[in-house]
């Protein structure tokens, strides 16, 4: 498996991946219609400007050419979370990609290659009924913030969404011998 930047052009890739993703993890949670209407010309256009806006650090996994899954990460939006805080805005995989260890190898990746200086803190939220990726993350060091409860609105039915936290190691310094 190899894993690379996300580059302009990407955004077709993303996108499909995305409702691919969606429509498996989320069908216990969103309405059938709602993911059955999910087009993927349209969350090509909004990846589109996301690349072009570069506000996020975004990488894709591929195998053996073919793209399976991505990462994208960036600065925390939730009020209260300062400089030192970043947010893993989402891990989607194809679903034939799924329990092959893609998403722990797209975690790690992404997780290195954040910037160390003065980041001490990576956030995500997750819908509260999808323990699917509730538990991955816990696995992979996150915590559940007690009372951190939201709701998103999606199609005009709101949805709960808990968040996550984990702390980042200290950077290390090198010994100068």
């Amino acid at each position: 498996m190899n894993i690379r930047d996300a580059a302009d052009g990407d955004e077709r890739v993303l996108a499909e991946i995305t409702v691919r993703s969606w429509q498996a993890a989320y069908r216990h949670i969103l309405p059938a219609s709602l993911l059955e209407n999910m087009k993927t010309d349209q969350r090509e256009a909004g990846w589109r400007e996301e690349l072009k806006a570069k506000n996020w650090i975004i990488f894709i996994a591929e195998e053996a050419g073919t793209p399976i899954g991505w990462i994208a990460l960036g600065k925390a939006r939730d009020p209260g979370c300062g400089p030192g805080v970043m947010e893993l805005f989402g891990i989607y995989l194809d679903p034939n990609a799924w329990h092959q260890g893609v998403g722990r190898d797209l975690l790690e990746h992404g997780l290195e290659r954040i910037p160390t200086e003065g980041v001490r803190e990576v956030v995500l939220w997750v819908f509260e009924e999808n323990h699917q990726a509730r538990a991955f993350y816990e696995r992979n060091g996150f915590v559940l913030e007690p009372d951190s409860r939201k709701l998103i609105e999606i199609k005009g039915s709101s949805y709960p969404e808990v968040r996550y936290r984990r702390t980042m190691p200290a950077p290390t310094t090198k010994d100068p011998a």
